[in-house]
């Protein structure tokens, strides 16, 4: 493969699948236009595997992604909107600071506390993996940067995500402790999508092999929090009443059950 010709123009991403049971990986390039192209994808591992990053898929340039499964996972969405007294001079940097750290700080125990239940861990392994702020508005208008504006109100959203001090650790050990490592929900994020064309509260049905799960947007005593609930059917209950009805491994039950989807019965 002719590397001066994988990067050119693109900017490159390696996302790590964090699953409850399993790694797996895959390599994106961006182009200008906002274009993702699938440059490679990487088979899932066991967790706990010795893998590394340097051995798997570590170029320089490519930014790391650590994509954790909602079993891993639970983020804390929280509203700030703040009244400014002196509203004839423009919004600093050190002003913006003071204001968000002031609204997370008081927000930041309770949403320690749901993030804990939710993951079903101690409070002391519920850890924060990636602060995010977004949606800022002055006085009710959205801007992309709020400094430099003169205002009477600042709002914005602040998106707390937590994870399991296990998964944090074994991240951290792929990556040797990279500090461009960025942390990413991968069911807050199929929200964040959803609430481009929708309104809050929303819902989500994720069906999966292992364990299949919904989830919703509701308020708590820090804002908004996005709240799991599992459900009794998961996608690979139909291979296994393949493979128990017919006596046939796992592997013939998973090829038999791809076929009937494409009726190639």
């Amino acid at each position: 493969m002719n590397l001066s010709t994988l990067f050119a123009r693109k900017e490159h991403f390696f996302i790590l699948e964090v699953g409850p049971e399993s790694l797996g990986g895959v390599l994106l390039a961006v182009d200008r236009e906002k274009n993702i192209f699938v440059k490679r994808v990487f088979s899932p591992v066991p967790r706990g595997s010795a893998l590394r990053w340097k051995n798997w898929w570590g170029f320089p340039r490519v930014a790391p992604i650590a994509a954790l499964d909602s079993s891993l996972a639970h983020t804390a969405i929280i509203p700030v909107s703040h009244v400014r007294e002196r509203i004839r001079e423009p919004l600093r940097a050190q002003e913006l600071e003071d204001i968000l750290g002031q609204h997370i700080g008081r927000a930041l125990p309770q949403a320690r506390k749901d993030a804990a239940r939710e993951l079903g861990v101690d409070e002391l392994d519920a850890l924060l993996a990636k602060a995010q702020v977004a949606d800022f508005k002055i006085d009710t208008h959205r801007v992309l940067n709020p400094l430099g504006f003169r205002a009477q109100r600042v709002d914005a959203v602040v998106r707390l995500t937590f994870t399991t001090r296990e998964a944090f650790t074994e991240t951290k050990r792929i990556f040797g402790g990279r500090g461009s490592l960025f942390f990413a929900d991968i069911t807050d994020a199929e929200l964040s999508l959803l609430e481009r064309v929708e309104t809050l509260p929303l819902n989500l049905i994720r069906i999966r092999p292992w364990q299949s799960s919904r989830f919703s947007t509701n308020h708590t005593q820090a804002g908004y929090a996005v709240h799991r609930g599992d459900l009794a059917w998961r996608a690979r209950g139909f291979e296994e009443a393949v493979q128990e009805a017919w006596g046939v491994s796992q592997a013939v039950a998973h090829r038999l059950y791809k076929m009937r989807i494409k009726n190639e019965f």
